[in-house]
């Protein structure tokens, strides 16, 4: 299972942006501040789907590269 160098980072990223968004979301609960709930709820997402997409694989990495 190999992967890209580009597509680890990409992950990594949208994990932190996943945790930004969680702390977001968390900070508009606390002070009642609806819209800024769900910007980060948007983020939380927007971020795990970006995870996900990005530790998929690829169609060029299906074929065996190398002897």
């Amino acid at each position: 299972m190999v992967r890209s160098e580009w597509q680890v980072v990409l992950a990594a990223l949208a994990i932190f942006a996943a945790l930004m968004g969680m702390a977001v979301s968390i900070h508009g609960m606390v002070y009642d501040d609806h819209r800024v709930a769900l910007t980060g709820a948007a983020s939380t997402g927007l971020g795990i789907a970006l995870f996900v997409v990005m530790l998929n694989r690829f169609p060029d990495e299906t074929r065996r590269h190398g002897p």
